[in-house]
């Protein structure tokens, strides 16, 4: 069947593929679980393993997702219960995208790093245009349909037309899957993304409010960051509402814009005597 190409295991469930597609064992009860066949479309070797849970496995091709779930059934009464596996879901990314890495983001999202390679049907036989390999991109996408979910930010990381897409890794520090309608809290769970080349690495962290009032503000967007603050004010970590209050207010009368400075006052302070001495 083929030298084995990728290996993985979580407790005592084994998986590894080789020229033929993935296996799954129980290494404690040397019981099979199961055999997924390679999508047709794939190299052996391109093959990724990520398990996570002792039930959840996911597969990771050039192009193509797979999503196992592990269970127990009963064949015949009186029988013990065997662990089963099967593909719950199947998706794949477009045919000018190579998966370079992939991990869980939350319970509904991966981040996925691809390289896209612009196709162009009237320079398909042109040897001599620009072979340069693109940048690769970070993409959110949902774990059960695929689909895009935002515009990908493209990683201009150092001599990266010089690499090929397994040159590329992404990492990240765990995540727990437990659901919270915190929003603080959900921030606070992100995962640490990590884009690994063999020259440098990208450290990439969920944008917070925080963050949105920081580059509001490096734009002069006084109203932007001001809007942010008050909607979401027990959310701040590095910035103050007053502090962004005095800002907007400085910008107004630096632009001499004092009615419109006078009528914002009384709903900004409202009945704060302090901030009234402004």
């Amino acid at each position: 069947e083929g030298p084995i190409t990728c290996i993985n295991w979580y407790n005592s469930f084994l998986a590894w593929s080789n020229d033929r597609g993935i296996k799954i064992i129980n290494i404690e009860t040397n019981e099979k679980i199961t055999f997924v066949e390679r999508p047709p479309n794939e190299e052996p070797n391109s093959c990724k393993l990520i398990w996570e849970s002792d039930v959840s496995l996911i597969i990771i091709w050039d192009r193509t997702i797979q999503l196992i779930q592990q269970c127990s059934m009963v064949l015949s009464p009186g029988e013990e219960p065997r662990t089963c596996a099967q593909i719950i879901k199947v998706w794949e990314v477009g045919i000018d995208h190579t998966i370079c890495g992939l991990i869980p983001f939350d319970i509904n999202t991966f981040a996925v790093l691809c390289i896209v390679n612009e196709y162009d049907e009237d320079n398909e036989n042109d040897e001599d245009e620009d072979d340069h390999s693109p940048m690769p991109e970070l993409q959110l996408r949902n774990r059960f349909t695929g689909e895009l979910l935002l515009t990908p930010d493209a990683l201009p990381m150092k001599n990266f037309e010089q690499l090929m897409p397994n040159q590329f890794f992404l990492q990240a520090t765990p995540i727990t899957q437990t659901p919270t309608t915190n929003a603080r809290e959900a921030i606070l769970k992100a995962p640490t993304l990590f884009i690994v080349s063999s020259n440098e690495i990208i450290v990439g962290k969920i944008r917070d409010y925080d963050d949105q009032i920081t580059i509001a503000l490096s734009e002069h967007k006084y109203r932007e960051a001001l809007e942010i603050a008050r909607s979401h004010p027990l959310l701040l970590r590095r910035h103050r509402l007053p502090d962004i209050i005095q800002q907007y207010l400085e910008d107004l009368l630096y632009h001499e814009e004092y009615t419109e400075a006078a009528s914002i006052c009384p709903i900004l302070f409202k009945h704060d005597i302090h901030a009234w001495e402004f």
